[in-house]
């Protein structure tokens, strides 16, 4: 008897279809027709070329403009043919499969070497235009990315906040109160089939309570460290940023910025800061920070040479792996490190500038070393490699550290 097998596939092109959710789209497939073959001859023998193939579609879909499929009766074709898609979202995750007629032997007989052409229906890309930020009055918002012959839903959370007035793509929203408002457009093609959704969050007159002071809260006295003023989400606007840190502290770099690096006092407080909305609301955020016990590292560590070689010597022999040293005695650890470096210092870098770059060149942080052992918040930088290094020195020395 003779079969179609292995001695020549069908390679149908195009692999896989994408067609859009909703819409009704045509596809051409193709392929080289195979060829009858003897299964048992090592390697194969042809005797023939196949010209009559089978196509099973998903329910809806249409062969060669045809009759719609069920879904499980096989449709007669050829090796070029078109499959439309049905107007819902029928095969999406399913495949187009297709293998040869077995005429050579008699109708009826095995069909082999099937093939299949995967099928993706995702939905449309939508996306809704205007501003995240309703202080007074309305704002109008639009979607944009909507399919052909698509109309427009819209519904919005929290009628406290807000309401809605619809004109098809487009929806005016009138402020009312205060609050976070969740705007929705659902795309509908043939008055039932979804095309796809989009949603906008809108902060609606107030300020943005979703806020707040990341730092550490226990601190050594004398010693540098961190505070980020974080906000959900990160692209939310600010202005007008002022810092203010418990008496005897100093704010080393950051002020007006929604991240400072402070140099500690003897004794702890809040660590506050107050900044503007998108709506011009005046608000602050804090974090009570405590000093701990046993006074500053600068009283209990003195800057003499005899005592800083010990306490450099020392930390070497403990920590081998995970720490470096520049030729001048820095040492930093731990490296890699999560959420603070420390760092030791001789007298040559006492009372200088430290700043630390990222792997695109640009300046993430700047502190001040102010005594021998110090501590710096890096908790809010992304991992990966950074470098740091004195500012303003000519001698090009630089220390890499790793962000976990």
């Amino acid at each position: 008897m003779l079969v179609a097998n292995s001695y020549s596939q069908i390679y149908p092109t195009p692999l896989a279809i994408t067609s859009q959710r909703c819409q009704i789209q045509n596809f051409n497939i193709t392929f080289p027709n195979v060829q009858y073959g003897n299964p048992w001859e090592a390697p194969p023998i042809g005797y023939g070329t196949i010209t009559n193939y089978e196509y099973l579609l998903p329910v809806g879909w249409k062969l060669n403009n045809g009759p719609a499929s069920n879904g499980t009766a096989w449709q007669v074709g050829n090796n070029s043919a078109t499959v439309t898609s049905d107007l819902l979202n029928g095969g999406s995750g399913t495949n187009i499969r297709i293998r040869p007629i077995n005429t050579a032997c008699g109708i009826g007989l095995s069909a082999w070497q099937e093939a299949t052409v995967s099928i993706s229906r995702p939905t449309a890309n939508l996306s809704i235009i205007g501003s995240n930020d309703l202080c007074t009055g309305s704002n109008n918002y639009t979607v944009n990315g909507l399919p052909t012959g698509a109309t427009v839903t819209w519904t919005a959370t929290n009628p406290a906040a807000a309401t809605i007035t619809t004109s098809g793509n487009t929806c005016s929203v009138t402020k009312v109160g205060n609050g976070l408002v969740t705007l929705t457009a659902t795309a509908i093609i043939n008055g039932s089939c979804t095309a796809g959704t989009a949603s906008k969050t809108i902060r609606v007159g107030y300020n943005y309570i979703n806020a707040n002071v990341s730092g550490e809260t226990t601190v050594y006295a004398n010693s540098g460290y961190g505070y980020t003023l974080l906000t959900n989400p990160t692209s939310v606007t600010i202005s007008n940023i002022v810092w203010i840190v418990p008496t005897g502290w100093s704010i080393v770099y950051g002020q007006g910025s929604n991240f400072i690096n402070v140099w500690t006092g003897t004794t702890g407080g809040a660590v506050e800061v107050y900044f503007d909305d998108a709506c011009g609301i005046r608000t602050s955020r804090y974090i009570t920070v405590g000093v701990g016990s046993g006074g500053g590292i600068a009283q209990r560590l003195a800057p003499q040479n005899t005592k800083e070689n010990v306490v450099l010597k020392k930390s070497f022999s403990e920590n081998p792996d995970t720490e470096q040293k520049f030729e001048n005695g820095i040492i930093i650890y731990p490296n890699p490190a999560k959420a603070n470096l420390n760092i030791l210092i001789s007298n040559e870098v006492m009372n200088k500038n430290i700043e630390i770059v990222d792997a695109t060149g640009k300046i993430v942080q700047k502190f001040f070393l102010k005594a021998i052992q110090n501590s710096v918040n890096i908790s809010n930088l992304p991992k990966g490699l950074y470098m740091m290094r004195i500012i303003g020195e000519n001698k090009g020395r630089s220390l890499k550290f790793i962000k976990e």
